[in-house]
Order: C-alpha cells, then sequence, then structure tokens
C-alpha cells in the first residue's frame, strides 16, 4: 500500500469513527431521557445499530458514556448563550436560552444534579459553573435594559431552574408544573416596581439591608 493510500485509509477511519461516535452519543440522549441514568450501553448499541463491542470500544463503561452525553449538552447550551448574546433582544435572549436549559434539565432529569453548584464530571469541571459563565452576558445584557432584576446572575437562573424542575419532576403533569413555577419565578426577577423592594443577593427577608 501506498504512503497517499495509507494516509486516505487513515482519514477514512477517522471520519468513520468521529460518525460512530456521534450515532452513540445521540442514541444515548434518547436512551437517557426515556431510562434515565440506568441506560445500559447494550441498550444504546441497539438504537445506534451499532455492535456492543464497537460501542464499548469508544465507552468502556456506562458512566463514561453518561459523561460524554453530559458534557456535549453542556457544552451546546454554552454555544447557545453565545449565539444569543448577538440576539436584538436581550429579554428574548435570555428566556429563549433559559427555555433551553430547562429542556435539558426536563429531558435529563437523571442528570440534572450535574446542573448544580456540587456537579461535576469525571474530569473535575463543573457543568454548573461552565453554564453559568456562559450565561451570564446574558444576564447581564437583560438587566442593562431593565429586563431582569439587577441582582440576578445566571447560576441564580439556572439553580432556579434545575430546582424546580427536579422538585416537580415526580407531579402528575411535571413538565407543566415546572413552566408555571419558572413562570412566576420569572415574575419575582423582574426588576421592582415603584416602592417595591426585592431581596437580592445574600439578602433574604428578615435580614439586615446593605448601606
Amino acid at each position: 500500500m501506498s504512503r497517499d493510500d495509507t494516509r486516505q485509509t487513515e482519514r477514512s477511519l477517522r471520519v468513520d469513527a468521529a460518525r460512530n461516535r456521534e450515532r452513540i452519543l445521540e442514541a444515548a440522549r434518547h436512551e437517557v431521557a426515556r431510562s434515565g441514568a440506568d441506560t445500559s450501553l447494550e441498550q444504546v448499541a441497539r438504537r445506534a445499530g451499532l455492535g456492543s463491542a464497537t460501542v464499548r470500544r469508544r465507552f468502556p463503561n456506562r458512566r463514561l458514556l453518561l459523561e460524554a452525553v453530559q458534557w456535549d449538552q453542556v457544552m451546546t447550551l454554552c454555544a447557545e448563550a453565545a449565539d444569543q448574546a448577538r440576539a436584538a433582544d436581550p429579554h428574548q435572549a435570555l428566556r429563549s436560552w433559559l427555555t433551553s436549559v430547562t429542556r435539558y434539565v426536563t429531558s435529563s432529569s437523571a442528570m440534572a444534579a450535574s446542573l448544580t453548584p456540587l456537579g461535576r464530571t469525571e474530569r473535575g469541571e463543573s457543568c454548573f459553573a461552565k453554564v453559568a459563565a456562559a450565561g451570564q452576558p446574558l444576564v447581564e445584557r437583560a438587566a442593562a435594559v431593565g429586563a431582569v432584576h439587577p441582582g440576578a446572575t445566571a447560576a441564580d437562573l439556572i439553580t432556579v431552574v434545575t430546582g424546580i424542575v427536579l422538585v416537580t419532576r415526580d407531579e402528575p403533569d411535571a413538565d407543566s408544573r415546572a413552566r408555571q413555577l419558572i413562570d412566576l419565578a420569572w415574575a419575582g426577577l423582574m426588576p421592582a416596581r415603584a416602592g417595591q423592594r426585592i431581596p437580592t443577593g445574600n439578602q433574604v427577608e428578615g435580614s439586615p439591608g446593605r448601606h
């Protein structure tokens, strides 16, 4: 085999490997949404139309596969935040991004703890910190035009969304209940009307205010 043929074969193998990885991750996203974190590698392999050995070569155990799915979705949220930061309407941009965060947490509630301050991937990176940092410019833009309370942060909003979804996930109509509470929380994050005081940051009801 010539050197050119060898290079072509190597390129083809890399393309096939990348394509198989995407098929595995896509199948895993569907299976996690359907069966939760107990999804087996065999289930994923069947949905992807690949052999179990192929899946195991790429992801030797379930934890590594779930982490890859998790990180892939976290990076998607970060990329969307960057796109929304260029949108003309800061209020709508933030709401759209939070809708995506809500959709992720709802569809992957078995892994939703990754979007709490304590959630970490095996590689030691905080999913919460990554997504919060990506969303912070959206919150700051919205606050600058008066669309969200100036004391709010992206970390606050992610915590609220994740907490609501986790608390309501076992209710009969979990999606509707979560959306209702998120809308209510969003209303509370809007700037206060004249004479109305909303505690922010470390201030809570009954605690001393800042001077």
